[in-house]
């Protein structure tokens, strides 16, 4: 018997079909910089004394920084 199976607390944590969204429509961007998205990736190893790394995408051309 595997845990899944013996176990309530596993049988509780399962779904049995994955979960779909709909597909979203999102507004056109008519200027450069009216929407930037942000993220900031973290923790990396270090390097030359840095752990983190921040991206940023202006999504009127698709320009991605890094």
């Amino acid at each position: 018997m595997t845990c899944s199976r013996g176990c309530i607390e596993c049988q509780n944590c399962k779904f049995s079909r994955p979960v779909h969204s709909q597909i979203g429509t999102f507004p056109l961007v008519s200027k450069r910089f009216a929407e930037l998205h942000l993220d900031l990736i973290r923790p990396l190893p270090t390097a030359s004394g840095y752990r983190y790394c921040v991206t940023v995408i202006d999504r009127f051309p698709r320009w991605p920084e890094a």
